[in-house]
């Protein structure tokens, strides 16, 4: 399934390019969501979230300059508010991070999102600007567009001298070109899961800086 992770963006190391302002922000997980949605028997739509995400990216204030934008998703902690339903999830059926002896599988558990090029957020009319990157799950890698909305900034009152900037990502995948083809057929016609897949991030983010200082 497709997940963006965006949502979600940056390692931290190496970070401040001579002269700029950019600098490197971390998504505040306790503050920030990675979801998803999925069509279900043609008629409604299945929401999960997966609970355990880390996010950095490089962020400019002043001019809006988004780059670095790096997501990793653990999709063994996918919560669709089912056991059952996430259990299956777990299985090669789709995200295959269990075995059949319900062992965890590290090289299955990842979902990474990796930027290219950068993307100037709109500040002023916080209207959603598009961010080129790749997402790898599954073992596949493909590349994808992200829409990102800036929220706003505003200082933290339990962290005094902290600024946090608000956010939202989301993209669509087929989840069938990252190996995930389980289905099945209806009778009335069309299938239980639909091949597109809305992934999105949105919360909170810091400067790498004042989490360090914690």
């Amino acid at each position: 399934m497709k997940i963006v992770s965006l949502f979600a963006m940056v390692a931290v190391a190496g970070l401040f390019a001579s002269g700029a302002q950019a600098a490197v922000y971390n998504v505040d997980s306790a503050h920030s969501t990675v979801g998803f949605s999925v069509t279900h028997l043609m008629i409604s739509k299945v929401t999960g979230r997966f609970e355990k995400h880390e996010t950095a990216f490089k962020f400019d204030e002043k001019t809006g300059e988004l780059s670095d934008v790096n997501s990793k998703i653990d999709l063994d902690t996918v919560n669709t508010n089912e056991p059952k339903r996430d259990g299956h999830l777990r299985t090669a059926d789709f995200f295959g991070t269990r075995d059949k002896e319900n062992k965890l599988q590290p090289a299955k558990q990842w979902m990474t999102f990796k930027s290219k090029g950068t993307a100037k957020l709109d500040l002023a009319k916080k209207a959603p600007v598009k961010l080129a990157g790749e997402l790898t799950l599954n073992g596949i890698t493909k590349p994808v567009t992200l829409e990102v909305t800036y929220r706003g900034s505003v200082k933290d009152p339990f962290q005094p001298g902290v600024t946090k900037v608000g956010f939202e990502a989301g993209t669509k995948i087929n989840r069938k070109e990252f190996g995930l083809g389980w289905n099945k057929t209806l009778e009335t016609g069309g299938v239980i899961v639909s091949d597109e897949v809305s992934i999105n991030l949105e919360g909170e983010a810091q400067p790498a800086a004042a989490a360090a200082k914690k």
